[in-house]
């Protein structure tokens, strides 16, 4: 099993997301980590996009940053 291995789930994006900055956002930029998602995370986080910058004060261009 990799140790740099991070499955990540839509609610993982979320709390990454929502807060100006967090721990959970910092660990998912770290570069030498491997991500593993299912499918349907990219939809799930678009359905929800106008929510998640409202709530997160992002700029549309600072979300599809992080994203």
């Amino acid at each position: 099993m990799n140790p740099n291995a991070v499955v990540v789930d839509t609610n993982l994006i979320f709390s990454a997301l929502i807060p100006k900055s967090s721990k959970i956002r910092d660990v998912l930029f770290e570069t030498n980590r491997v991500f593993y998602s299912p499918n349907f995370l990219i939809s799930e986080i678009y359905k929800h996009k106008d929510k998640l910058i409202s709530s997160s004060k992002l700029t549309e261009t600072e979300f599809h940053q992080f994203f």
